[in-house]
């Protein structure tokens, strides 16, 4: 009896959990309408230092033809997320995730170095934990008005450290001084909307001038402002550098302070999502219903809409809002239509679009 033949197993680098989308790689005609937008390709003219080199190299890596080596890895580790060549595509390529999909592909199954190892456990340390970047004020403050910093740049003092270190403070912001934004705001006037503002990590402390002036924006408009204190990292940091599991868990922490700070907003969630076996803190992947997010993101332009009806000052405003790839679902449009709606706004036009993208497509 000759025995049946065996379905040849695709040879692929990577593994079955989340991996790039071959239905988006396919997507990228190679037009090249994404190079001269993208930074790392206008500064070294390298074709896979742009995004249309980087899903040629997700294709050849899921066709099993390259592999995870350093050459390859570094490509995408100098990717800077900023997004400019999704709104300079013409195909609609959802970049966003494709790279995070690699990225996350990129620390489960490639080696990192020691020292790239600390570096990283440094940055997620840091970086994801307000209340560590509260204490970094006061040095930070005292290395800027002593004097010290000015020394120390002139000095050439900073040519002895590694580049990281040389990168982190030249882009070290000059803090100005703190403005709170307290846990509600009250509308100025009528109530017309009611208004989740994520405070992020960075921005909170070394750039609160900007969370307080979009609160009292919003409160001249007509919108309760909940700021809830005890958010913590909403995710977006470790999951645009592949750290997924850590993504998640401070994307659920994120929702349950909103939820415990303005308990209407569980009206996203369908009622059986409480009871379901699925929606759990220590769940690997909350229930596709409870994407709360998608109700706001189909509501946005209205929001411009009323902005700039309201200030004509701030009508680019809108121009800087992709009005394609909003959420079209039944899901999504069930949600937008409930009788009083509590939208999630962000400080800036393209950071509530990237949070609104970010929670959709974690949850």
């Amino acid at each position: 009896m000759v025995d049946a033949p065996s379905t040849p197993v695709p040879v692929t680098a990577f593994d079955a959990h989340h991996p790039p989308s071959n239905e988006i790689i396919d997507k990228c005609v190679h037009c090249g309408f994404c190079l001269p937008v993208c930074p790392t390709y206008v500064l070294w003219g390298q074709e896979m230092d742009s995004p249309r080199g980087r899903i040629y190299l997700m294709k050849l890596a899921a066709e099993g033809v390259a592999t995870m080596t350093p050459q390859w890895v570094q490509h995408f580790d100098t990717c800077l997320g900023c997004m400019a060549c999704m709104t300079a595509c013409p195909s609609g390529v959802d970049y966003g995730k494709l790279i995070e999909a690699t990225r996350s592909q990129i620390e489960r199954n490639h080696p990192r170095s020691p020292f790239e190892k600390l570096y990283r456990r440094f940055l997620f340390a840091i970086f994801t934990r307000p209340d560590r970047l509260h204490l970094l004020r006061l040095p930070i403050l005292a290395y800027q008005k002593s004097g010290l910093q000015s020394l120390v740049r002139s000095s050439g003092l900073l040519s002895l450290f590694p580049m990281q270190v040389q990168t982190m403070e030249a882009l070290l912001p000059k803090l100005q001084a703190s403005e709170h934004v307290p846990g509600l705001t009250a509308a100025n006037g009528v109530k017309r909307r009611r208004v989740g503002l994520l405070l992020g990590c960075v921005q909170r402390e070394f750039f609160p001038q900007i969370n307080a002036a979009t609160a009292r924006v919003l409160a001249a408009e007509g919108c309760e402002v909940v700021a809830p204190q005890a958010q913590p990292c909403c995710g977006a940091l470790m999951v645009h550098a592949g750290e997924e599991e850590g993504a998640l868990a401070l994307a659920r922490k994120t929702i349950e302070a909103f939820e415990r700070a303005a308990p209407r907003a569980q009206k996203f969630f369908p009622p059986n999502a409480r009871t379901s076996p699925k929606f759990s803190p220590n769940s690997n992947r909350a229930p596709s219903g409870t994407r709360f997010a998608c109700a706001s993101h189909s509501r946005i332009p209205a929001i411009f809409s009323t902005l700039k009806a309201s200030a004509p000052s701030l009508a680019r405003c809108s121009q800087t809002f992709p009005a394609w790839n909003l959420p079209r679902s039944r899901k999504a449009r069930s949600a937008a239509a409930l009788p009083e709606s509590t939208i999630w706004s962000n400080r800036m036009p393209l950071a509530l679009w990237a949070n609104a993208k970010l929670a959709s497509s974690l949850l």
